[in-house]
């Protein structure tokens, strides 16, 4: 696991919202890629936390689709805009202000799912409590679904769009960039109680995260000087173990 210090540039403060389409949410649209919703399917009623949620865009999207959401971010202000856009938009969700190592401080019910995307879990350095947490929230038999950027691909560049590496910490949401390997992320989860029973690579990115990348379709980028099938993301469903099972 390697770790670079982290500025995540929020694009919703810098007036960029080209990136999230913040209008085009309000107005109706889901911010949900097509990754995630073929692979967690219908939500409809099923209660669903989101880690890292940044101002809650995913989140609310979820609940548009008929969960019953909660959404957690070490980001104070981010949650506030979170609770802003959810009043806004008249979508009832629960929006808590927490570092993942703190959650247990809160009487979270029991969740069907625990939902975290898309650079989130790069922002995570410990996964042995992250998954010790997330088996906590979850309900027996209930899902872990993971869908990130791949190891691979973090190797090759390190600016990311929404992130810029910077060591002044001065500015913005500071955090660590941690590049997990595959092996570590799977260990620590069937250490702590889970089956792994769906793991996906993608031979593209969802968003264009890097320069130089080319569209080959709706949400589909590459780097065309990269003949092979280079995996750019993942997406991994994990299932919380019954007591019978343990």
């Amino acid at each position: 696991m390697t770790a670079t210090k982290l500025q995540a540039q929020n694009s919703f403060f810098d007036s960029d919202n080209d990136f999230y389409d913040i209008e085009g949410f309000k107005s109706g649209k889901n911010s949900l890629k097509f990754i995630e919703l073929n692979e967690l399917g219908d939500v409809k009623n099923k209660s669903l936390l989101q880690l890292n949620c940044n101002f809650g865009l995913e989140t609310l999207s979820w609940a548009r689709l008929g969960a019953e959401v909660t959404g957690i971010d070490y980001n104070f202000k981010s949650i506030f805009l979170a609770n802003l856009l959810s009043k806004t938009t008249d979508i009832p969700a629960t929006f808590i202000s927490t570092h993942i190592k703190d959650l247990s401080n809160y009487q979270i019910p029991p969740k069907d799912i625990v939902y975290t995307s898309y650079g989130a879990l790069l922002l995570v350095d410990d996964l042995e409590l992250l998954a010790n947490q997330v088996s906590k929230i979850l309900k027996p038999g209930g899902v872990f679904f993971v869908v990130e950027f791949h190891p691979i691909l973090l190797t090759l560049n390190r600016n990311m769009n929404g992130f810029s590496v910077d060591d002044s910490g001065t500015e913005g949401r500071s955090g660590y960039f941690n590049n997990h390997s595959l092996s570590e992320i799977f260990t620590v989860l069937n250490q702590n109680g889970f089956n792994i029973v769906k793991f996906i690579e993608y031979p593209y990115s969802v968003y264009n995260s890097f320069p130089g990348m080319q569209q080959i379709g709706e949400d589909k980028w590459v780097f065309p000087s990269i003949k092979s099938n280079l995996p750019y993301m993942y997406s991994l469903k994990a299932v919380k173990k019954s007591n019978l099972e343990n």
